[in-house]
């Protein structure tokens, strides 16, 4: 599944829900989630790569009004629950 990703405010709703699914009980949406950040298929890296773009224009001064994504996208990749994960070696390298 290729994701239409447009504004920043795209990839604020995908982190948030990311941020969700990690909160929850379902360890195995926890591991789903892990494997697809990880998953060159699926483009979880590239999309980890691209939020971080993301981020570096909202740092510039481009997106203020879009500054919530940084604590979204850094409460998900440092969840808790994605530290055993053993996806996260692959999504450690982004």
């Amino acid at each position: 599944m290729v994701l239409s990703i447009r504004t920043v405010a795209d990839y604020l709703d995908i982190w948030t829900l990311v941020v969700k699914i990690l909160d929850g009980t379902n360890r195995e949406l926890h591991q789903s989630v892990a494997r697809d950040l990880a998953d060159d298929e699926l483009g979880g890296p590239e999309f980890v790569e691209k939020t971080v773009g993301e981020l570096r224009l909202t740092v510039a001064g481009i997106y203020q009004d879009d500054i919530k994504l940084a604590p979204a996208f850094l409460r998900a990749i440092a969840h808790p629950s994605l530290l055993p994960s053993q996806s996260i070696g692959t999504v450690g390298v982004i």
